[in-house]
């Protein structure tokens, strides 16, 4: 059975080389693993499918397709794919997208074969893959910080004004923020510190994902570059709907938050595609 040392993966960069590139198909291919598979057109998401790899070359990737339904595919279609490996005895999801070449049936089985990616996303030894942001990719995202003068004292939020925050990246569990160092509130942010967060994920042609987290700080640092800020990264631990508020679910495992997982792939796709 083909074996990969993860850290291979991890190690790597967007410049991955053919090798490693292969050695992550032979992974796939030998352990059976699962492949979500999105087969998207004209930006739409047609198919959603599950998906095996069984074989692959230098330029073609041979997947068994897990349907029972007929699909047709136009020639402009391409797959999205997630699928996980483990490392350490965690599962660390993986990512590509590439071009549809050829789809076929055989004794009933429906199967595609798709080019080669150039890169697979990998999560650099996190469990949920971080990608950069911008504020106008996040609509109306709102952030609040947890303020306690006294240890007895009533929890009070102060809201953060939209110039004195900004993003950095975002993932399924948390995000990277940079905080206006001059502001009063900057000086009370410390590990464990609890923010709230409230903002409208948009999808294609789709109704946008409209969450409210709770979070924690995770690590509160000057920023080397910018010293006016300061770098704060928060771990998500509770999240609802905007529109069900009263309902917070929590986040038992270390994969993130289940919504924000797809939104951040569809962004990834996108980016990927254009």
């Amino acid at each position: 059975m083909a074996q990969l040392k993860a850290g291979s993966l991890i190690a790597s960069n967007s410049l991955q080389n053919a090798k490693v590139i292969h050695s992550m198909l032979s992974y796939t291919k030998a352990h059976k693993t699962e492949i979500f598979i999105d087969i998207i057109s004209e930006g739409k998401t047609i198919h959603q499918v599950r998906a095996y790899c069984i074989d692959h070359n230098k330029s073609l990737v041979r997947l068994f397709i897990q349907s029972r339904q007929s699909m047709h595919l136009p020639q402009n279609a391409e797959v999205s794919a997630f699928f996980y490996i483990q490392q350490d005895g965690k599962q660390t999801p993986c990512n590509f997208i590439c071009a549809i070449k050829n789809s076929f049936t055989h004794k009933g089985l429906f199967f595609i074969d798709i080019a080669v990616p150039s890169h697979i996303g990998h999560t650099q030894r996190r469990n949920c893959v971080r990608i950069p942001i911008t504020k106008a990719e996040i609509p109306n995202l709102k952030l609040w910080v947890e303020s306690k003068t006294a240890d007895n004292e009533q929890l009070q939020w102060v809201a953060l004004q939209d110039s004195e925050f900004d993003i950095v990246d975002i993932s399924a569990g948390g995000i990277l923020f940079l905080v206006d160092a001059f502001i009063p509130i900057s000086r009370q942010i410390q590990e464990n510190t609890k923010i709230l967060l409230t903002g409208i994920f948009p999808y294609t042609n789709k109704t946008p994902l409209c969450l409210s987290m709770l979070a924690a700080v995770r690590r509160y640092t000057k920023n080397q570059s910018s010293p006016e800020w300061f770098s704060m990264g928060i771990r998500f631990i509770r999240w609802a709907y905007l529109e069900n508020y009263s309902t917070w679910n929590a986040i038992p495992d270390d994969n993130g938050i289940p919504p924000l997982v797809n939104w951040v792939f569809q962004v990834m796709a996108n980016r990927k595609r254009g």
